[in-house]
This record gives structure tokens, sequence and C-alpha cells, in this order.
């Protein structure tokens, strides 16, 4: 796979994973039950760290490291303790893999870390180049521009 699919692959499985507990939450808030609001909160949190991760944000970046770490070895400790339950277990696994691959690429994949400086050196001379702009303005108004 190049680095253009891996970055996509995992936007795609953290945009999954934040879309499915943020409808989960407007489900339980329109049947009238309270949702959880780490759950909505965390679930927004993989949605925009997904996106800002796809404009080469090292932030968005680290935060998704973490949050693979995190979900492979609490999805694979938590499949251990469910003693047989096939459908929960299935489930469990399935998340496992999706984190445990997300974790894999962001921090070993030589294609996707390359695609991701491509991308971050772009966002950041755009980011550059949207400050001198605002600087610019700035200063022909102070100048009774």
């Amino acid at each position: 796979m190049t680095g253009k699919h891996h970055m996509l692959a995992v936007a795609v499985i953290y945009f999954i994973m934040g879309a499915v507990g943020i409808v989960s939450s407007l489900i339980l808030l329109a049947a009238g039950a309270a949702p959880s609001l780490w759950n909505a909160f965390w679930s927004l949190c993989y949605v925009v760290g997904a996106y800002y991760f796809l404009r080469g944000s090292t932030v968005a970046r680290t935060f998704l490291i973490i949050m693979s770490a995190i979900g492979a070895i609490a999805f694979i400790t938590i499949l251990s303790l469910s003693q047989g339950k096939t459908t929960f277990s299935l489930l469990l696994l399935f998340l496992g893999i999706g984190s445990a691959y997300c974790f894999h690429a962001l921090k070993f994949s030589l294609p996707l870390n390359a695609e991701f400086d491509q991308r971050a050196a772009s966002y950041r001379s755009e980011t550059e180049r949207a400050k001198q702009r605002f600087y610019d303005e700035m200063e022909g108004k102070g100048n009774g521009g």
C-alpha cells in the first residue's frame, strides 16, 4: 500500500469509530435517555483528530498514535475477559485489530510517514501564508490603509 492509502485507511477507521459514537449518543438523546458525555466527547475528538491528521497535523498524529495504542491494549484485554460471548468477542476483536493496524501504520509505516511529512510541510506553508496575509492586512489597517 502507498502512504496515501495508509493515511486514508487510518482516517476512515477513526472517522467511522467517531461517527458511531456520535450517532449512538444522538440516538440515546432522541430516545430520551442520557447519553454518555465522555463517549460523545471522545468520539468527536476522533473525528477532529482524523481530519487534522489528513491535513498533516503532528499533534493529531500523536493523538491518534496514543489512542491506537490504548485502544488495541484495551480491546484485547476486554476480549480476554469476555468469557466466550461470541458476538461481543467478534466486535472487540474487530476493534482491536483496527486499533492495532492504526498503531502499526502510524508508528512504523515508512510510506505513511513520507506522505505525512509532505502533507505536514504543505500544511505549515499554507498556515504561514495565511498568517502573513493576516499580518499584512492588520498592518495596512494600522497605517490608516
